[in-house]
């Protein structure tokens, strides 16, 4: 089994959740998101990760705008 472990979402369902709530009704953003990002096993089950993320929606709710990247890094076990 290899070490390094490379992945991608070539496109996913994004649920962006306003909270607490505007002054709409509504606090659910739909959008799109995509992805990539890669994890090496360490040691027997414990891994560790970096990723990166694209949200796009189709517009702002009261003026916020979730549109845009995230990045990150992990640490996981492994079952």
């Amino acid at each position: 089994m290899n070490r390094f472990r490379p992945w991608i979402i070539p496109a996913g369902f994004g649920m962006h959740i306003i909270s607490p709530p505007g002054e709409s009704a509504s606090f659910f953003i739909p959008g799109v998101v995509f992805a990539g990002g890669a994890e090496y096993r360490v040691w027997k089950d414990f891994y560790a990760g970096v990723d990166a993320r694209y949200h796009i929606t189709g517009g702002k709710k009261d003026g916020i705008n979730v549109d845009g990247l995230t990045a990150g890094g992990y640490l996981g076990i492994g079952f």
